[in-house]
């Protein structure tokens, strides 16, 4: 009774995949230690029932708990041994958590193929939804996702070739193709109170506008809520920064409702501390659709961050990231005026591809001079620049969930590489500067099955010359005496402390997980921040300090996350964080910064 694709994409995450070779079972985004993992004997309790004979074949039945006394991410359920080769028939798994969105259970049933290995043949799962109420009555709906596997072919030859660079993909088809392929393909016929089922919940659908409110969810995600054809850009209205004190603003853009291979729109904002108005315009077109080809196209007249880094694509983004918050605290803006196009694709399942070229007109807003290119008697400087930028991500067996509207990922077991070329030509359109300057990234997230996870990110930049502030690489800061806490930012150091033309740095950080059963169940996570940076032409610049930091930035940190927590949608935490070594501050209470994080324990 329900059409729209995020359903599907969630029905389909409800069945967790390779049930020998995965140490962990995944069931709608969370990780639980499968029971018939390596070491599972000393988190699980095994309790045989029963044992059946039928036609000379035995088959143990036994009942698995998690060890009282251990909490870890666990399921509690049953398993179906056969005798002869110890291949499992049957398992059923519910988790054990007490919470509302994980309140499904899950069975797989495995047929032993001709060649006498097992193989999935049916796998379902249940998933109750919050009760409805209508009028005085109230529903109580299950949803079922069955997949059973037919016409099995085993030693098949396949190529790469033959694979898309998405897993899988939601093909949409009119409503009498989708009937006939469900009479082809549907094992039994629908009964009549499942029909009676569709028609009710499909009426619901319409009485609720069910529909529409689900309609929201990709453009909420992208920070947006949509008006017809039109996406309101939220982040737009109201903003801040140290240039412009409060920002009112106005972003709007087309959506998946008015064209669904291209996006139209542009913001315009004014800040009430610089009096200046600001603008900017931007298209993304999708080219080629199985290759994921886009084409994108930015022109604005705006304030931007002097020496941000950009890559090929980040991992995190989102109002929950702290990182989204850093640019209430920067101090040191240039007026630009540029054009960015760029090309992305997917060149495969593993790499992610970019070609770009950019041009900018900027103006420090802020008191400053190159020397070897004055500017004469202004205190400030401007210059243009034009570029060539190539990047590539490679996130080794990421899969990728992709319906009409949207995509869905899940991460990467491995470490994922980004990296990024950019040249600089002098010349071109008054363009001042020739160079060549690289940015890596290697971020990685290993999880552990009683011990939470830990996230380690690596990053680094380096430049071949001498440049302006603006295109050096300023370090991440983001000290405030009480702020949000980013996972790839310096938490003690102050905005624009250091400022390199070569740096690496080194994010770490632990989360022991869930520590107890109950209602409130923080999660403390202990933070390693390390950076070291080089600054060759100190003295070509003139008006700002200038500090590298060659002896080594240190920075230690203890969050504990999800003391406050809004039914495992939502939770907030606190920690704070210590500067020492060659960089430590005179005073004690400098070196000490206290963050609050945003987090979604569900999914953790």
């Amino acid at each position: 009774g329900m059409k729209n694709a995020m359903l599907n994409l969630a029905f389909s995450h409800l069945q967790f995949q390779k049930l020998y070779a995965a140490a962990r079972l995944k069931i709608l985004e969370v990780e639980y230690v499968s029971p018939i993992s390596k070491g599972a004997l000393k988190l699980y309790d095994f309790e045989m029932l029963d044992t059946i004979v039928s036609e000379g074949d035995t088959l143990y039945q036994i009942r698995y708990v998690p060890k009282n006394g251990l909490t870890f991410k666990s399921l509690r359920g049953q398993l179906w041994i056969h005798g002869g080769d110890y291949g499992i028939q049957r398992i059923e798994a519910v988790p054990t958590e007490d919470n509302m969105f994980l309140r499904m259970s899950v069975s797989h049933d495995y047929a032993r193929a001709e060649n006498g290995l097992w193989f999935p043949q049916r796998m379902e799962a249940r998933f109750p939804f919050p009760r409805i109420a209508v009028a005085r009555d109230t529903l109580e709906a299950v949803g079922v996702s069955v997949i059973t596997v037919k016409n099995l072919e085993i030693d098949v030859t396949l190529r790469n070739s033959d694979f898309g660079v998405v897993d899988v993909e939601e093909d949409i088809v009119s409503e009498s193709k989708s009937a006939a392929l469900l009479s082809e393909f549907r094992d039994t016929l629908l009964t009549d109170k499942e029909l009676r089922t569709y028609d009710v919940l499909d009426s619901l659908s319409r009485k609720l506008k069910l529909e529409k409110k689900l309609d929201l969810l990709p453009s909420l995600m992208r920070g947006c809520i949509p008006i017809g054809p039109i996406d309101l850009d939220l982040t737009s209205i109201v903003d801040y920064s140290y240039n412009e004190g409060w920002r009112l603003g106005l972003g709007l853009y087309t959506n998946q409702r008015l064209a669904r291979f291209c996006t139209l729109g542009g913001y315009f904002a004014y800040g009430l501390k610089d009096k200046a108005w600001k603008w900017g315009v931007r298209t993304d077109w999708e080219l080629y659709r199985k290759h994921s080809l886009m084409l994108k196209i930015r022109v604005f007249d705006d304030i931007v961050e002097s020496g941000s880094t950009q890559l090929v694509s980040r991992d995190e983004s989102g109002l929950l990231n702290g990182e989204y918050y850093r640019h209430w605290i920067i101090t040191k803006y240039d007026h630009s005026r540029a054009g960015i196009v760029q090309l992305q694709m997917r060149a495969d399942k593993n790499f992610t591809v970019s070609a770009s070229a950019g041009y900018s007109w900027n103006t420090t807003l802020y008191n400053y001079q190159y020397l070897p290119h004055p500017m004469g008697n202004s205190p400030f400087y401007t210059f243009r620049n034009f570029y060539v930028r190539a990047g590539v991500r490679f996130a080794y067996h990421e899969t990728t969930y992709r319906s009409r509207d949207f995509s869905l990922y899940d991460a990467s077991k491995f470490p994922t590489v980004q990296v990024l070329y950019e040249h600089g030509f002098s010349g071109v359109f008054g363009s001042a500067f020739s160079y060549n300057k690289i940015n890596a990234r290697i971020h990685h997230l290993q999880s552990y099955k009683i011990l939470g996870y830990s996230e380690i990110a690596v990053v680094g930049g380096w430049l071949d010359r001498s440049l302006p502030y603006s295109l050096l690489y300023v370090m991440p800061a983001g000290y405030e005496k009480l702020g949000f806490y980013g996972a790839e930012q310096f938490a003690v150091m102050r905005p624009n402390e250091f400022v390199t033309d070569g740096y690496v740095a080194l994010f770490f950080r632990h989360n022991f997980g869930k520590m107890w059963e109950g209602r409130f169940s923080p999660r403390i996570v202990l933070c390693q921040n390390i950076g070291f940076g080089w600054l060759r032409w100190r003295d070509d610049h003139a008006g700002v300090g200038m500090r590298s930091m060659e002896k080594g930035y240190f920075e230690t940190g203890v969050m504990i996350d999800n003391i406050i927590a809004a039914k495992d949608i939502l939770a907030m935490g606190i920690g704070v964080f210590y500067r020492y070594g060659a960089y430590a501050m005179e005073k004690v209470k400098d070196n000490f910064a206290i963050k609050v994080s945003l987090t979604v324990p569900m999914a953790e």
